[in-house]
């Protein structure tokens, strides 16, 4: 028996009532620790719960003293967002819930948020298999499709960034720091570049997360094994190479991220050089041209003093020579005026 419990997107609430969930939850008497994976697919206003990860695993004896076995998990995975943003891809989690009786061969599972390959694989192999019940009368048949679709997308997800990255450093690599054009790169650039280094160090973390639940499921697989049937040894076997495949795998992404957040954050150093030294040259040729337009200024300082020099001798020149003229213009004007007077009429 499968459920299915779908988000509208990562941030908001499951689309099921919490009466629902506790109902199935109480009639499955299901693992307690559950309630940790539910939380993670809660609404949250502020961080995401995508950095969130989990494994709890446990055997009881049910009424009828047979060994059942319930494993839950958080597994992280990449989908196409389907958004008309800069990146196309998102990290995604899925919630699972595994409840198998080893005695009967029956189980029951609670899958939340499964990816769309993992849906599509699950689709497959029912129609594939007419008697699906020989399907999933072994516990890992399930998990096998879980871990076989963790993987894709991974890949595509981590090239993406990294050559935008890219984008970034042949920017910087033909900046010049003289000359403002096309290529120069930006504060915006520097800010693209914090975005996409933090989106890998989640993408290490996430891909952390599924190694640590796989190995943990490679370890209660064996434990399960024991009580298990011994016919089916070779089962055991071959899900376990595939369990260490998919963790190696998982290990060589993790690798991969890591090298390119380290790129990214040797890029932003020198980004962030690279800025600095043009703000300096800019400060450069600022503090040249104020000195040009000190030393014009100064100039024409010293030119308005002469001026003013040159104004103050013309007025102690007048000063002097100004009383005697009025002196001399006054006495020629008095003796014209007495001649005149003095000359007898004819």
């Amino acid at each position: 028996m499968y459920s299915f419990l779908h988000q509208l997107h990562s941030r908001s609430q499951l689309e099921t009532s919490e009466e629902s969930v506790k109902f199935l939850l109480n009639r499955w008497d299901a693992l307690p620790e559950f309630v940790n994976i539910l939380s993670a697919f809660t609404m949250e206003d502020g961080p995401s719960n995508l950095d969130r990860s989990g494994f709890y695993a446990h055997t009881k004896t049910s009424v009828n003293e047979e060994p059942v076995v319930e494993i839950c998990c958080l597994l992280k995975y990449v989908e196409l967002n389907c958004r008309n943003g800069a990146i196309p891809w998102s990290v995604r989690q899925m919630g699972v819930y595994q409840q198998f009786n080893i005695t009967s061969r029956q189980g029951r599972c609670i899958l939340i948020q499964p990816s769309l390959d993992l849906q599509r694989r699950m689709r497959e192999e029912f129609d594939e298999n007419e008697n699906y019940t020989d399907y999933i009368s072994y516990w890992f048949s399930f998990q096998l499709l879980s871990v076989s679709t963790l993987t894709g997308n991974w890949l595509s997800y981590i090239k993406f960034l990294e050559k935008k990255i890219a984008d970034i450093q042949n920017s910087l690599r033909f900046t010049k720091l003289q000359v403002e054009q096309f290529g120069n790169v930006t504060f915006q650039d520097l800010q693209s570049l914090h975005h996409f280094s933090d989106l890998l160090h989640r993408a290490a973390h996430a891909l952390k997360s599924n190694i640590k639940v796989l190995n943990s499921l490679l370890e209660e697989s064996r434990d399960i094994r024991l009580q298990d049937s011994p016919d089916l040894a070779k089962k055991y076997e071959s899900f376990h190479k595939i369990l260490k495949s998919s963790a190696r795998e998982q290990t060589f992404l993790q690798n991969y991220a890591e090298l390119v957040c380290g790129r990214a954050e040797r890029i932003s150093l020198m980004l962030r050089d690279a800025m600095a030294l043009r703000d300096s040259d800019i400060m450069k040729r600022l503090s040249r041209l104020t000195l040009s337009e000190g030393n014009a200024m100064h100039k024409l300082t010293e030119k308005t003093i002469r001026e003013a020099r040159t104004v103050k001798t013309i007025t102690l020149v007048t000063l002097i020579y100004l009383p005697a003229s009025f002196t001399s213009v006054g006495l020629s004007i008095s003796f014209c005026l007495h001649a005149f007077v003095s000359t007898p009429v004819s």
